[in-house]
């Protein structure tokens, strides 16, 4: 059964079948005939970022049994592409999700045992990107790999058998980078710490490589964050959002409007979720996140809306430890 919100076209495809919908009033729940004559109703379906159908009803908890950790998420070419980190040293992973079944359909191994806290799709060029370790960031052609292995249920990176999928690039921001955002061209990191920093990464693309140029946009963004987004309204104001989270502490999501060539904070919410890491936020402004700890399956946090009109009354004390956690990590990983 499937929930339709709002769609751009006529027409939709679940699982390679072709349904119809009421497209002068998009929000009439419409019952329909699927080829086999079965009634199908439509509800609760949303249009991500680059108009693929998009299920709030992702469940993870299989990384965990795999004994890994979530990182960073995005979506692509309707799935859910999460990454996820080992503690005990081995090579970490990107799991692939089907938006509409919420199946596990692919896992993909790479050759490092890196934090991977960041990961993020530009939709345009098929490019996936990936955080590593010492600011350096992976590049990956999504595109190529969906169009030629998107059947495979394991793919392994480190055994070498798969390198043209990877891109080189010339990314180094001489910094451990907990998070990226790609967004209208351009690529967005940030640090783990007592004070995030921001980069702001423009590349292009030349003979199968990637160029950077790579400027630093604030040095006083939020502590302890874990994952970031960009968002425009129809105003033009740009604003990034800022997960931060620490064990044991409820996490937080902070707005900050750009004003000139400055990021200000405008508000600070603080959620009854622990351990929220990746974030996006698709194309009707919905902000959707992932969380490290609690319930393993892909959250729907609200409108941005909501968070860039309101705070709500913060704990003191958590702040004291948040801030102690940020300035741990500052000390321990210079």
């Amino acid at each position: 059964m499937y929930k339709i919100k709002k769609v751009n076209s006529p027409s939709i495809n679940i699982n390679s079948e072709k349904f119809s919908y009421d497209s002068k009033n998009k929000n009439n729940l419409t019952t329909i005939n699927k080829t086999n004559n079965n009634k199908v109703e439509i509800v609760d379906v949303d249009v991500d970022s680059n108009s693929n159908l998009y299920s709030s009803t992702i469940n993870y908890e299989n990384i965990k049994t795999d004994g890994y950790t979530v990182q960073g998420y995005t979506t692509y070419n309707g799935k859910t592409i999460i990454s996820a980190y080992n503690h005990d040293g081995k090579k970490s992973r990107i799991y692939v999700y089907d938006n509409i079944s919420g199946e596990l359909t692919q896992t993909i191994i790479l050759n490092n045992t890196d934090h991977v806290g960041g990961i993020s799709v530009d939709d345009t060029n098929g490019i996936l990107y990936v955080t590593q370790k010492d600011g350096t960031i992976g590049s990956y052609d999504l595109k190529k790999l969906d169009e030629e292995l998107g059947g495979e249920k394991l793919i392994d990176f480190s055994t070498g058998n798969y390198d043209k999928f990877k891109i080189e690039n010339n990314i180094n921001t001489g910094q451990d980078e907990a998070t990226l955002y790609w967004y209208n061209g351009k690529l967005y990191t940030a640090t783990y710490g007592l004070k995030s920093t921001i980069k702001e990464i423009n590349v292009s693309y030349e003979n199968g490589k990637i160029n950077a140029s790579i400027k630093t946009v604030s040095k006083e963004f939020a502590s302890t964050t874990q994952g970031i987004a960009v968002y425009k309204d129809k105003n033009k104001n740009e604003y990034i959002f800022a997960a931060g989270s620490t064990k044991g502490l409820r996490s937080r999501i902070r707005v900050y409007k750009k004003e000139g060539d400055n990021y200000e904070r405008i508000s600070s919410y603080e959620s009854k979720l622990e351990g929220l890491e990746g974030i996006k936020i698709n194309n009707n402004g919905n902000l959707t996140g992932i969380c490290e700890y609690g319930e393993q399956s892909v959250k729907n946090l609200g409108n941005v809306s909501y968070f860039i009109n309101h705070s709500n009354k913060q704990n003191y004390a958590s702040n004291a430890l948040r801030s102690a956690a940020g300035l741990w990590w500052d000390q321990t990983h210079k």
